[in-house]
């Protein structure tokens, strides 16, 4: 699934790298949306999700992200979990 797929309101998991991390990592999320400012160079905007009751609002700049799926909406929500 390509990010531009996801729908506002569906939980996922996705799978993430950032430029500091070493190894690629995931986490179930709400899908919330694209936000309205750019993200680092210019790449497209960030796209947020809800972590609630994990963390707050998570802002994730596309091009981290490797791949996504989504899950049923009673998954436990997950934040930065080791992929194996």
């Amino acid at each position: 699934m390509h990010p531009d797929e996801l729908v506002v309101g569906n939980r996922y998991r996705i799978w993430h790298k950032s430029p500091s991390e070493r190894k690629v990592r995931y986490s179930i999320m709400d899908y919330l949306g694209r936000e309205a400012t750019e993200s680092y160079k210019g790449r497209g905007p960030n796209l947020s999700f809800n972590a609630r009751p994990v963390a707050g609002t998570q802002s994730m700049p596309p091009h981290w992200i490797k791949h996504i799926e989504q899950v049923e909406k009673n998954t436990t929500i997950t934040l930065n979990r080791i992929a194996t």
